[in-house]
């Protein structure tokens, strides 16, 4: 089953931030980037832990940002349109906002 057919979304060329390095960011991410998308993933976990995810990200072209400093560089560079958090993410922690000039349609 084509997983674009039942979204109305329009991400072509759009900057998504993936918060989560796991299973589930992996699985947005490449969601994202099948519908055109442009998706960056973050995570501020420990990066000898994440390790093999990331390296999963990275194989497959995805951008990927390890810790707060990292976030924050991409957050001031790039305006992001749409931010997809992980089920594991803590409610807690600081988060990219979509900017309200460059909505998805």
């Amino acid at each position: 089953m084509d997983p674009r057919s039942n979204l109305d979304l329009d991400l072509a060329n759009q900057h998504v931030a993936i918060l989560g390095a796991g299973r589930s960011g992996l699985g947005a991410a490449r969601l994202a980037r099948q519908l055109g998308a442009v998706p960056v993933v973050f995570d501020e976990g420990d990066p000898v832990k994440l390790q093999k995810a990331v390296q999963a990200i990275v194989d497959e072209g995805i951008d990927c940002r390890l810790g707060i400093e990292a976030a924050r560089a991409a957050v001031a560079e790039t305006a992001f349109s749409l931010v997809v958090t992980s089920p594991g993410l803590d409610a807690g922690c600081p988060c990219p906002r979509p900017s309200p000039m460059r909505a998805c349609r």
